[in-house]
């Protein structure tokens, strides 16, 4: 026996179930597809936001110590007029903790800072010197620091 054609008007409930099911799940798949974007973007603006956060984090700081190390050489030059060998090294100390910050901060930032960072690290290095040979009590204080 051959098979009856259908008619749209002959559908069961249960095929109108399969032919509403398509369209649904096309709508379904855009608003997957929407939402995956828009979380995407908020991820992308989130990321923006933290490295923005940090660098004004960043700079602040630097804002701060910067100074801080202008005002201790000042008084470096300051003991070092007046023969202070106690607040020169406790100037230098002051230089190689306050170095040793800044040095952290912009190790953690951008690479083209590396000379800065270089720099710091020397002076670091110098200041320990500095301070070392200030322990000699027999030697001038001007020419142990410089």
């Amino acid at each position: 026996m051959a098979a009856e054609p259908h008619h749209w008007y002959q559908l069961t409930w249960i095929d109108w179930f399969t032919v509403a099911g398509l369209p649904l799940a096309l709508v379904g798949l855009y608003v997957t597809w929407r939402q995956a974007r828009n979380a995407a973007n908020s991820a992308k603006a989130a990321q923006d936001a933290i490295i923005a956060t940090q660098r004004t984090i960043r700079s602040k700081q630097l804002m701060v110590l910067i100074p801080q190390l202008r005002w201790t050489v000042l008084e470096l030059e300051k003991a070092i007029t007046t023969n202070d060998r106690k607040g020169a090294r406790k100037q230098l100390d002051s230089w190689r903790w306050q170095a040793g910050n800044i040095q952290g901060i912009l190790t953690a930032a951008d690479p083209e800072e590396i000379t800065i960072l270089e720099g710091l690290q020397e002076s670091v290095g110098l200041a320990r010197v500095a301070g070392s040979a200030l322990l000699d009590e027999k030697s001038p204080i001007f020419f142990t620091c410089f």
